[in-house]
């Protein structure tokens, strides 16, 4: 499982590469390439905040139990 995930990491480096180079081939500048990773950062960021951020409006907030009758 570590080597998939090392794999996969390996690979962000190398799309980073693909993408300033074809940035420079059609442009001439790193600018659409900086703006396409902003982007990608902005989804990103939103995607983190909805699944481990946000409070979830269809769960119920846990109550704390009731004491205890005494009898």
């Amino acid at each position: 499982m570590i080597g998939i995930a090392g794999a996969i990491g390996g690979l962000g480096g190398v799309a980073i590469n693909l993408v300033l180079r074809s940035s420079y081939l059609a442009n001439g500048t790193a600018t659409a390439a900086f703006w396409a990773f902003g982007g990608f950062y902005v989804v990103a960021a939103g995607i983190t905040w909805q699944i481990y951020v946000r409070t979830p409006h269809d769960v119920p907030t846990l109550q704390p139990a009731p004491a205890p009758i005494r009898a």
